[in-house]
């Protein structure tokens, strides 16, 4: 990747950050879904530069206020047209112009978590195959331990109505991999973006 625009939240009192990523997410997410429809398949990718997650202190845990959407081009950027998918958010974010990456910048690599366990899974479970006591025991303490505690976006599912948590992992790496990302800017395949 050796293009960006960042996008940056402002403060504001009256508006947690936590609700503004949900909404500019969203937002990034349709933009994303657009790019694909119409440009390379291998999309573009984000990072989170203030990202912060200590599995052992629940109080580090956060994205920051940042956003770096990246491109191998500044065509692809020109044409994803951020300014205007964003237009809405002007007065809580500043959104920067396609700039070049730093040169010797790490790899990272940003991943959605999914949970695999779910009260609607043991259900289905319980009645597709009537399992005994013990294994339905064994499952709800499986369920009640997988408590992802990653950084996440709380966002609405479009096509579902549903809410949904998109708990995002970061990975540090050696190496720059290209790859492919989802439409929500997420590593697919083990894709990297510069960290800096």
């Amino acid at each position: 990747m050796n293009f960006f625009q960042e996008v940056r939240f402002l403060p504001d009192s009256d508006i947690g950050t936590g609700f503004l990523w949900g909404k500019f997410y969203c937002q990034l997410h349709l933009s994303l879904v657009e790019f694909r429809k119409h440009s390379s398949p291998s999309g573009l990718g984000v990072s989170f530069p203030d990202y912060q997650y200590d599995p052992d202190d629940p109080t580090i845990n956060s994205l920051g206020s940042k956003l770096r959407v990246f491109s191998e081009s500044t065509e692809n950027l020109s044409h994803l047209d951020l300014r205007t998918w964003l237009k809405r958010f002007s007065d809580y974010l500043v959104l920067s112009e396609v700039q070049s990456c730093k040169s010797d910048s790490k790899n990272v690599r940003f991943n959605r978590v999914q949970q695999n366990q779910s009260p609607a899974k043991l259900r289905r479970f319980i009645r597709r195959f009537q399992p005994s006591e013990e294994q339905i025991s064994a499952y709800e303490e499986k369920l009640h331990n997988a408590n992802l505690d990653f950084p996440y976006i709380e966002l609405q599912s479009l096509s579902a109505g549903h809410q949904f948590r998109l708990y995002i992992r970061k990975e540090e790496t050696s190496q720059s991999v290209a790859g492919t990302f989802s439409t929500y800017g997420l590593s697919k395949e083990g894709a990297t973006v510069p960290d800096f």
